[in-house]
């Protein structure tokens, strides 16, 4: 989705592309990753609209769970909590056994700062589905933040065993890992998200960083930095890499990495967590028109 938006941007070009899934079983994903993109460069206000707008979309059908989750994370944003609850009560009266709802409904009451009340909902999620790998990962950040660190870890080890490519529970492992002290398990866990998503400049940044910290400025740091770079990390990478040389005694090179980045007119560019993966481009329009 967020290809699509940035191919093709403003003026109603990319809605006509998405509507080509209109009626396909992939079209409750579309819509909500259109929402996403919409609350994520315009608004909340605007994802609510066009999920309100798009057209096949019944909200309380398990079919389009993705895109109730979006609606409800768009209105307690908002704080519009009354609409967001309305909206999952319709759904849970016609499905109160859905997995996936009872997890949408967690995040909600976590969102208000109800924390038993949110981890009773994860339980349920999980009660009804074992394999649900999402309410593993939520529900470890949950028991992670009360302070059962282990707890938070074997949830987030169970998410992975259900789904590799759920990056959140790399991220969330290694930042408490470190925290911790843990380092080398932190960084098995920053490796380990670049094995199942090699192009992930945040994970290599964190990585390269961690080594650095720790006197390793070998050809395997210098690699990571020089990744991150390759794969959006921008100028923060560009440092990590003048860092990197620097370290390893290659003052000139470093010199020069860092002269150019004086140099260089400031230009706009998406922000990169230099812990967690980055984000894609963000598109110029994803409205309507």
């Amino acid at each position: 989705m967020t290809r699509i938006a940035s191919r093709y941007g403003p003026d109603g070009r990319m809605q006509s592309v998405i509507q080509m899934y209109q009626g396909t079983a992939a079209w409750p994903h579309v819509v909500a990753e259109r929402a996403l993109l919409l609350a994520r460069w315009q608004s909340p206000e605007r994802a609510v609209e066009a999920i309100r707008s798009a057209p096949g979309i019944a909200l309380e059908r398990p079919r389009n769970a993705p895109v109730l989750e979006v609606l409800v994370q768009s209105l307690a944003e908002l704080e519009r909590f009354d609409e967001a609850e309305s909206a999952l009560a319709s759904a849970l009266e016609k499905t109160p056994d859905e997995s996936e709802l009872h997890r949408i409904q967690a995040g909600l009451r976590a969102a208000r700062g109800q924390e038993a009340e949110a981890l009773a909902s994860y339980e349920r999620a999980l009660e009804l589905d074992p394999r649900n790998a999402r309410a593993w990962l939520e529900s470890g950040r949950l028991v992670a933040a009360s302070g059962d660190a282990e707890g938070g870890l074997e949830r987030w080890r169970r998410a992975l065993e259900l789904d590799p490519m759920l990056t959140e529970a790399y991220v969330g492992a290694a930042r408490l890992l470190a925290e911790q002290g843990r380092i080398e398990e932190a960084e098995e866990r920053w490796a380990a998200l670049l094995r199942e998503a090699p192009y992930d400049a945040g994970a290599a940044v964190a990585l390269a960083r961690s080594r650095l910290a720790r006197g390793e400025f070998d050809d395997r740091t210098l690699e990571l930095a020089r990744r991150s770079i390759r794969f959006g990390a921008g100028e923060v990478g560009q440092r990590l890499l003048a860092q990197v040389h620097a370290a390893r005694g290659e003052k000139q090179r470093a010199a020069e990495i860092r002269k150019r980045l004086e140099e260089k007119p400031a230009a706009p560019e998406a922000p990169v967590d230099p812990e967690a993966p980055t984000a894609a481009e963000a598109p110029a329009d994803v409205s309507n028109g």
